[in-house]
């Protein structure tokens, strides 16, 4: 049982031997996805993201362990008791969410990436607002630390990974959170926009030809009544 953060609700988490959640949907709407961001980002502020093991069933907001907090893992089989900390037990579900906007010239998919070499030295920038670093200890702009490093395991930066097709070109890139969710809103507001434009064209259409249908009926009902 895990309490959410966010609303206080008291998740029941079932995890399989290998470390993942039983039952966890990773193809977000839209909302929940810009939630999902906006709480890594406060995150990675505050220092560190902790272990995920899925979302909150009332908010979707991250359920977050202690990536040092003990664990024991059954065994479905054998019950024999895998024992260590969060990190070295379970999978991390932060990066396992993704969405996407679609329109007709338009389909981009978005999720967090664990950035590790080679790509983070590519990458010389903060993950969350994109300031270069300089070999600065933290951005001097928001604060991130420039990489995670955790006890026994490769140090990485978290990032979005965007990749898709707009026009005809095909496209994937790493994108510091903060213009990822600039871009992800305004996409996403725009594929809204669209949807909303054609379900009204469509209504408009329904209607009109009930209209018209109507009119021929009392027409056709005039013309036998003065026969």
């Amino acid at each position: 049982m895990v309490r959410c953060g966010r609303c206080a609700h008291a998740n029941t988490v079932a995890l399989l031997a290998d470390g993942q959640p039983v039952a966890f949907k990773t193809d977000f709407s839209s909302k929940a996805f810009a939630a999902w961001l906006a709480t890594a980002r406060n995150a990675l502020r505050m220092g560190d993201l902790g272990i995920c093991v899925g979302a909150c069933e009332r908010c979707a907001t991250p359920i977050v362990l202690d990536p040092n907090q003990r664990a024991q893992l059954p065994c479905p089989h054998c019950r024999e008791v895998r024992e260590g900390s969060a990190h070295e037990l379970l999978t991390d579900q932060w990066f396992e969410p993704w969405a996407k906007v679609e329109s007709q010239t338009t389909s981009i998919e978005y999720r967090l990436a664990c950035v590790i070499e080679p790509e983070m030295s590519e990458h010389r920038m903060c993950g969350t607002c994109g300031l270069g670093l300089n070999g600065a200890s933290r951005c001097q702009r928001c604060g991130t630390l420039p990489a995670i490093a955790r006890e026994g395991a490769t140090a990485f930066r978290v990032m979005v990974r965007t990749s898709g097709t707009k026009g005809d070109q095909t496209f994937s890139a790493l994108l510091p959170i903060t213009e990822a969710e600039v871009r992800f809103g305004r996409e996403a507001r725009a594929t809204g926009a669209l949807q909303s434009s054609r379900s009204a064209k469509i209504a408009f259409a329904i209607t009109g030809s009930i209209v018209l249908a109507m009119v021929l009926m009392c027409a056709m009902l005039i013309a036998w009544c003065l026969r």
